[in-house]
């Protein structure tokens, strides 16, 4: 539940399984995240625009028929703060909201008419603001696309070695990738790459110990990027101090959680501090950030799964030495930059107005419940969107 328009994911249940326990919401019902570590930091909501299913962790509220769905949503994002106070901890340190206490809080409800122009409003900023999250997926399926293409399945090799012309590629382009291959300890290469170590392409940085008694949910100092924040590149917590081992992290860089998953990201947050158990890894000059990004994937996967049976599973330095990636000559990484740089500036370009967006629709947010605006203001700010 990173985003608030909540349609798809990933995982599927079998109508047998949706029959057998996962529970079902409707189009327009709003689902609210009630156990999680998550729960002591911020409240993930969000309303369907499609019939779901979902599970233990959450709780699904149906609008009664007086109520916009539209408008109950922005109504709990805007009491966030005192749904943050209601979150219980339970025993293994995650946060429990109590449906009980959600009952209990009273709702200043406007007529249907006040309700639909302020979520008309409130949604303007959303629609946008989602329009540029799924842009931004298409963009990096366009880079993977071409990442695997070129690096993974080979295919303009592959189309010379069999006497094609590489699809889709200008002869001058062409002519940079080899026609044959060769055996390495990473099986079947282009002839003339090379099969080396993460460090002959990328520097590795590793997050400082902060002290938590420096630490302050108020803005004083800067951002601290722990792991929990790479999801939803949203730092929470704030320090005053400057570790003299700190490290800041700025839009562009490429960043891996040590503990739980190994998740590489292209972070696109405000410039933070680099926390313990989160490391960085900066690319040698004249290779893109997305090749280092995408090549990390399959060597964290490996060790994602050789960990599985312990508890919390831990990336640790002497995994990430034997790091092993397959990098093409010179002239073909230049290309691959040229093309996909641009795709990176955008998606950070977009996140930012993302992030502009949100804190705008926020500031409205309580204004408008609470009936602050003007209907002229309202009017302008429908005219200039």
């Amino acid at each position: 539940m990173n985003c608030i328009r909540l349609s798809d994911s990933h995982e599927r249940v079998t109508l047998l399984g949706a029959e057998n326990g996962t529970r079902y919401a409707p189009k327009g019902s709003i689902l609210i995240l009630v156990r999680g570590s998550m729960l002591h930091q911020r409240i993930p909501i969000g309303i369907t625009t499609k019939d779901v299913t979902f599970n233990q962790d959450v709780k699904a509220i149906v609008p009664a028929l007086d109520v916009l769905p539209e408008f109950l949503l922005y109504w709990l994002l805007s009491n966030e703060s005192k749904l943050l106070e209601m979150v219980e901890f339970t025993g293994i340190g995650a946060g429990k909201l109590s449906t009980d206490l959600l009952y209990n809080m009273k709702v200043k409800l406007p007529s249907l008419p006040e309700q639909r122009a302020i979520a008309h409003i409130l949604s303007t900023l959303d629609d946008k603001i989602e329009l540029n999250r799924r842009m931004n997926e298409t963009l990096e399926a366009i880079a993977r696309a071409l990442f695997k293409s070129w690096f993974v399945d080979f295919d303009p090799v592959r189309d010379k070695a069999e006497g094609r012309e590489p699809a889709g590629m200008d002869a001058e382009t062409a002519a940079l990738f080899p026609d044959s291959f060769e055996e390495t300890e990473l099986g079947e290469v282009p002839k003339g790459w090379s099969v080396t170590g993460i460090y002959d392409v990328a520097e590795v940085i590793y997050g400082a110990p902060f002290s938590s008694k420096r630490f302050n949910d108020k803005g004083n100092g800067l951002p601290l990027l722990r792991i929990r924040d790479l999801a939803t590149q949203e730092p929470q917590i704030f320090t005053t101090e400057n570790h003299p081992r700190g490290t800041k992290v700025k839009q562009g860089d490429v960043i891996v959680g040590m503990d739980g998953e190994f998740k590489v990201h292209l972070w696109s947050g405000p410039i933070s501090w680099l926390n313990q158990r989160v490391c960085m890894f900066v690319p040698k000059e004249g290779v893109p950030s997305f090749f280092v990004m995408l090549s990390l994937e399959e060597p964290l996967a490996f060790f994602e799964r050789s960990k599985v049976g312990t508890t919390v599973i831990h990336l640790g330095k002497s995994d990430i030495d034997s790091f092993k990636i397959i990098i093409p000559n010179r002239e073909v990484l230049r290309v691959f930059s040229v093309l996909v740089d641009p795709i990176c500036k955008k998606i950070i370009l977009n996140s930012n107005e993302s992030r502009i967006l949100a804190t705008i629709r926020d500031a409205l947010l309580l204004k408008l419940l609470n009936g602050d605006l003007h209907a002229g203001i309202k009017y302008i700010i429908r005219r200039t969107l």
